[in-house]
């Protein structure tokens, strides 16, 4: 208990002698050094406490995941969206970064990796390596002694060397007349001197009618694009498409299996096709 300090001042008066219990009781009415302070005997301590979290309390706070989820990236970047991301590749300069796949089965990533490209290139390599050695397989055959070839490479080189007289039947496609009432410019004697157009295609018609009686080659007319069939048993073949008129080979794409033929035309047909399909024997 203390002592008031008007009471202890009236014991130290001035020509005043304080008692033993005096002194005991202005001494007990302070803190020692020694001694330890309670709360409740600093003003307004215990309230100031009142409004902070126990220890127990906030250790809990710091070991939660999710205490600031709303406003901080965790660890794990669970809480970021994609929204989020695109906004800090902004600010930090990288928006056009290069990403993989997050795993095979994810199509996530703008860029391929390492094995991606390498797996690529394999199957680019394998591919080129076939169509190389098929051409191969082309030219061996292209400068083989095969008789049916060698005619079919006259035919080619007549057509090359004749070019101004085939590009003059221009006018038949366009209908201002006809091939009978077109007169050759130069003699073929090879031929049998044919005088007309029309004689000259019938020569050249007759030829390539008499090369579907050879095993290795098969003549088709067509009217347009179309799938037909072949027995030769093999995608090993030579396709050739012209005008059964002007002769002109004529742009289309090709595809060829073991069993048929199919023919697209990139153009609009004014006369019939001949389409000549050469086996390659290797």
């Amino acid at each position: 208990m203390s002592t008031p300090l008007n009471t202890i001042f009236s014991w130290f008066e001035t020509g005043d002698f304080p008692t033993q219990a005096q002194f005991q009781a202005t001494f007990s009415s302070f803190f020692h050094r020694d001694d330890t302070i309670p709360i409740s005997k600093v003003e307004g301590l215990a309230n100031m406490f009142q409004g902070l979290a126990s220890s127990q309390t906030l250790n809990l706070h710091i070991n939660d995941a999710d205490a600031h989820a709303n406003v901080l990236a965790k660890r794990d970047a669970e809480n970021i969206t994609a929204e989020h991301a695109l906004r800090w590749k902004d600010k930090l300069g990288i928006t056009y970064m290069a990403t993989i796949d997050s795993d095979p089965e994810a199509d996530d990533g703008n860029v391929y990796d390492k094995e991606q490209i390498t797996a690529f290139f394999a199957t680019v390599n394998q591919a080129y390596t076939e169509w190389g050695n098929m051409i191969q397989e082309i030219r061996q055959a292209l400068m083989s002694n095969d008789l049916n070839l060698d005619e079919l490479q006259e035919i080619v080189n007549y057509i090359k060397e004749n070019r101004q007289q085939i590009d003059d039947l221009e006018e038949i496609i366009m209908g201002n007349t006809t091939d009978d009432k077109i007169s050759l410019r130069d003699e073929y004697p090879e031929l049998g001197n044919p005088e007309t157009q029309q004689a000259f295609n019938v020569i050249i018609a007759q030829t390539v009618q008499d090369l579907k009686d050879v095993d290795n080659d098969m003549v088709k007319t067509i009217n347009g694009s179309s799938q037909f069939a072949h027995a030769f048993g093999t995608n090993k073949l030579i396709v050739q498409v012209r005008d059964s008129v002007t002769g002109k080979s004529m742009l289309c794409e090709d595809y060829v299996t073991n069993t048929h033929v199919q023919i697209n035309f990139l153009e609009d047909l004014q006369n019939p096709a001949h389409v000549l399909i050469t086996k390659i024997n290797i």
